[in-house]
Order: structure tokens, then C-alpha cells, then sequence
């Protein structure tokens, strides 16, 4: 039997205390138990003769709970278990017990405390980091964590698809002995500064691929002190770099072809002022494009062609492309080239604002097209004038030949000259007659 007066002080504290205290025998019954028990499971000190401490744990927990008891008293030491125990809400709440076997006796001492905010602070926290690790697995960059030595500590799932290893067989492995040999020394001076505080964000090296292959990467890391650990965050950008690398090569053939190309472009604001003008320019006119940002088509249209321009800035609002007329520039010596444009409406493109003029110097073909018009007309003259005076001879032998009587002439070799003569002359007439409808009908064809 216990000597009373040897636990006044035991006892008092036994009581007082917030916790749930009892003694059991080695069986689980409950000897006694402080207020907070009684409290605690919404009974009283004069019920718990009959109760075993097992018959308050949550069914699901009472195996382990039994395995517990019986190891604390195999042991003879002190063990601790968390396990769901009846509350006074008749709900069975998260507790955190110990028990100690009492030295030299087969007595069991419980102690519990209520961790129901702790538990749903851990499970919160569970939760939270099955989240994170479902991101970490899930996230199609790779996720990774270094020593301060470069040397891999953690690995997501994305390493396997993006560099073909598995995160095991990088893990300890030091990161810069997979990275381009030409990229090595530029991402120590990075890492270098990543450790002295310096926030990294989409640093780009190359990354040598399981199978040999090059990855381009992008990088985010950041340092942490207290840990002492590099996080970083790597994203695959090979097929972006080789969309960049084909992008730079069509601007760069575009801008050959503008650059060198004869023709003229020009870009046109919607208040019509040139906002770009090609370098070929210099080719076609003989001055630079700086001479026309700022101005407007006006400044150099021939006096007689300017009705052109303004029905092209008309017609063009309504029109996504526009034919221009043929027309006149002036170029840097002061003399008339003749044009030929296309104007294309780009008001809605944000990288134009404006119209786009592809003009094409067409001066020899105009100037050689003048020269054919004007030899035709003269062409014209003469062969007008020529017929109308060729037909007044010719008129008047057929006049004569038809005064001539066939009586009067007898000698049969004349009558068959005559009839020759006559034939020829009226074939000759018929020709003349012919050059002259067809000066008409052309002349009639150009009104």
C-alpha cells in the first residue's frame, strides 16, 4: 500500500494540474484521477471505479494504445503516445500522453495534454506540404538545392525529362560538371554572386544533356544564409532560343533585302509624315532618310501629280491596297524621277501605325515609253501626210484610165498593159486608203 502521507505534495500537484492525470493499476483500471480527468471525459470521481483508462480511447487507437500500455511496463521507463481520447463534447479529441510504470510498485502513472490546435496546426502543415511536394513533382522546371561547394542536396522529377537523369543519380553530384565547357567560368562569377546576396533571375548558360545533347537554361536561384543552401529554379528555353535564333535570322535577311534591295520603303503616319524611309533611298533619289522623317510626300510630289497623292490618302482609308498612279519625285538634283508605288493600310498593326510604300523607280522605262509615243506620232504625220499625197497622183490616173476608151486602142498588147495598169494602180489606191483608216482608228482609240 502507498504511505498517503508521503504524496501531499505529489498529491497537490497531481490535482491542480491542467493535464489529465491518473494512476492505474497494471491492468488499465483507474485507481484515481484528478478534477481535470473527470472534467475532461464528463465524469465523476465516484464513476471512475469501474473504468479502465483504455475505455476512453477512440476505437481505431485502442490497439495501439494497449500496445503502449503493456510496452511501458515491460520497459520500466517512460513512453509517450498520441492517440484520439474522449472529450466532455462527446467527441474524441487529440491527446499526447505519458506513462511511467511507479518504481517498486504495478501502478501506472498517465499524463495527457489536449493538442487538438496542435494537431490541426500540423495537419495544416501536412496539407501544405503535400501541396508543395505535389508542385515540386509536378512542376515541369526543375526544382533543385545546392551546398555552398555546388553539390546537388535535392531534386523534383523534372531533371528526368529535361537533362534524362534521375534526381538519384545527381544528388551529391556538383552541378558545373554538367554545364558547357564555353559556360563554365561566366556561372562560377554568377554563383559567386548568388552567395553574396545578389538574387538571381533568368541567367542563361548551356546544360549538357544525358545523351550529349545542348539544353539551353534558364536560371532563378537564391542564396539563404541560415541554411546555407542554394534554391534555384531551371527552365528548358532550347526551343525558345531556336525560335529567337530563326527570328534574328529573318529580321536580319529582311533587313538585307531592304537595305540593299533597289526598290523603296517607306512607312507613312496616318497625318501622312514619313516615319521611316529604306536606305535604298540613296539609290533611287540620292538622298539619305533622314532628308524625308518629319515630312510629307507633298514636299516632293511633281506640282502636276499632287491630285494623285490626295486621292491615294482618300481611296486608302477604305482600301487595304492601293495601286498608285504613276507619278513624279523629285530627287537630290532637282530633277523629276518617274515612281511607281503600292501603298498598304498597316493602321492597325502596332508595329506599323501607318501605310507601308513599296515604290519602284521606273524613269528609263517611262522616259523610253515617251520617246516610243512620241516617234509613233510622228510616225503618224508622215504616213498621214504621205497617203494623203501619194492618193492625188494616184486619183487622177484613174481618172485619165477611165476617160481612156478601150475603142481607140486596138493593138491588143496595149489593151492588156492598160488592163495591168489600171489593176496595179487601184491595188496601190486600196493601200493608201487602208494607212489612212488606221491612223484614224488609233488616233480615235487614244481620245
Amino acid at each position: 500500500m502507498i504511505n498517503v502521507s508521503d504524496f501531499n505534495l505529489t498529491d497537490y500537484l497531481f490535482n491542480v494540474s491542467k493535464n489529465f492525470n491518473c494512476l492505474a493499476d497494471e491492468n488499465g483500471h483507474i485507481m484515481v484521477a484528478n478534477q481535470a480527468f473527470c472534467d475532461g471525459v464528463s465524469i465523476s470521481k465516484y464513476e471512475l471505479a469501474n473504468k479502465n483508462f483504455l475505455d476512453f480511447v477512440y476505437a481505431d487507437d485502442r490497439q495501439a494504445a494497449f500496445s503502449w500500455v503493456n510496452k511501458t511496463l515491460a520497459l520500466n521507463s517512460r513512453s509517450d503516445l498520441e492517440l484520439r481520447y474522449l472529450s466532455h463534447s462527446g467527441e474524441f479529441e487529440w491527446m499526447a500522453w505519458s506513462a511511467v510504470k511507479l518504481p517498486d510498485q504495478s501502478m501506472l502513472y498517465f499524463s495527457g495534454r489536449n493538442i487538438k490546435t496542435l494537431k490541426a496546426r500540423e495537419e495544416k502543415l501536412n496539407a501544405f506540404l503535400n501541396d508543395y511536394q505535389k508542385i515540386f513533382d509536378s512542376s515541369l522546371d526543375v526544382i533543385c538545392s545546392m551546398d555552398r561547394e555546388g553539390n546537388y542536396l535535392r531534386l523534383n522529377k523534372a531533371v528526368d525529362k529535361m537533362w534524362g537523369y534521375k534526381p538519384d543519380e545527381l544528388l551529391g553530384k556538383n552541378y558545373i560538371d554538367y554545364v558547357h565547357p564555353e559556360d563554365i567560368e561566366i556561372t562560377l562569377r554568377v554563383t559567386d554572386k548568388i552567395m553574396q546576396g545578389e538574387e538571381l533571375t533568368n541567367f542563361e548558360n548551356r546544360f549538357i544533356h544525358k545523351s550529349g545533347e545542348i539544353k539551353y537554361i534558364a536560371w532563378s536561384a537564391v542564396w539563404s544564409e541560415s541554411d546555407q543552401i542554394i534554391f534555384s529554379v531551371a527552365r528548358d528555353i532550347t526551343e525558345l532560343k531556336k525560335q529567337q535564333e530563326a527570328t534574328l535570322m529573318h529580321e536580319r535577311r529582311l533587313e538585307s533585302l531592304v537595305q540593299s534591295g533597289s526598290d523603296l520603303i517607306a512607312i507613312i503616319s496616318a497625318g501622312h509624315v514619313y516615319t521611316y524611309v529604306s536606305p535604298s533611298v540613296k539609290i533611287t533619289l540620292g538622298k539619305q532618310p533622314e532628308d524625308y522623317i518629319g515630312k510629307t510626300p507633298y514636299d516632293f510630289i511633281h506640282p502636276d501629280d499632287v491630285h494623285i497623292v490626295d486621292k491615294v490618302f482618300q481611296d486608302i482609308l477604305t482600301h487595304i491596297i492601293i495601286n498608285v498612279p504613276v507619278h513624279r519625285y523629285q530627287d537630290a538634283e532637282g530633277k523629276w524621277r518617274w515612281l511607281q508605288t503600292i501603298a498598304t493600310n498597316c493602321l492597325d498593326d502596332p508595329a506599323i501605325n501607318g501605310y507601308i510604300c513599296n515604290t519602284t523607280d521606273i524613269t528609263l522605262l517611262k522616259e523610253r515609253e515617251l520617246r516610243i509615243i512620241e516617234q509613233n506620232a510622228k510616225l503618224k504625220e508622215i504616213a498621214q501626210i504621205n497617203s494623203h499625197e501619194l492618193r492625188k497622183p494616184v486619183a487622177s490616173i484613174l481618172g485619165v484610165m477611165q476617160l481612156m476608151n478601150e475603142e481607140l486602142i486596138k493593138d491588143e498588147l496595149n489593151i492588156t498593159i492598160l488592163g495591168h495598169l489600171k489593176a496595179l494602180t487601184e491595188e496601190l489606191d486600196e493601200i493608201i486608203k487602208r494607212i489612212i483608216q488606221n491612223t484614224h482608228e488609233e488616233e480615235k482609240g487614244n481620245l
